[in-house]
């Protein structure tokens, strides 16, 4: 995976320069540590699943990650920049951030079935809501998401 950069329908003015695109980085790791799941999966009696956002960690994750330059955070902060774009824009964002989760989980899934390993139920329950929550949460419009 790679950073995604987004181009912004709506340009925000940021300390008195224009900002039509920003970068968010990939999540490592160390994100995880420090920030946790951006969401929390449920499951039902019934044996269905879905998740709940952790709005706490997604803005964290939004804060760090988040830049211009693709190496140092948004001065003010990624949220706080986020905050005054628009709905669309910033639901890009969110989407882009849920699709890294996604991608990770399912290189994590592929790589067990390709060394012979069962996924646990865990991952695979994983799997399935970060599917249907990015599903649910990515704008259809791709393309105005490159990678950087």
């Amino acid at each position: 995976m790679t950073d995604k950069l987004i181009k912004l329908h709506k340009p925000v003015e940021w300390f008195g320069v224009p900002r039509d695109s920003v970068i968010l980085r990939e999540p490592t790791a160390g994100h995880l540590a420090d920030f946790g799941e951006i969401s929390l999966a449920i499951r039902t009696r019934d044996g269905n699943s879905y998740a709940i956002p952790q709005e706490d960690a997604i803005n964290h994750y939004l804060d760090a990650l988040l830049t211009f330059d693709g190496v140092n955070p948004i001065d003010g902060g990624g949220l706080n920049f986020l905050r005054m774009a628009s709905l669309a824009d910033g639901m890009e964002v969110r989407g882009a951030l849920t699709a890294f989760f996604t991608g990770a989980t399912l290189e994590t899934a592929v790589r067990s079935i390709e060394e012979g390993m069962r996924p646990t139920p865990e991952l695979v329950d994983w799997a399935q809501r970060i599917l249907s929550a990015s599903m649910s949460a990515t704008p259809s419009d791709s393309s105005s998401s490159n990678s950087a």
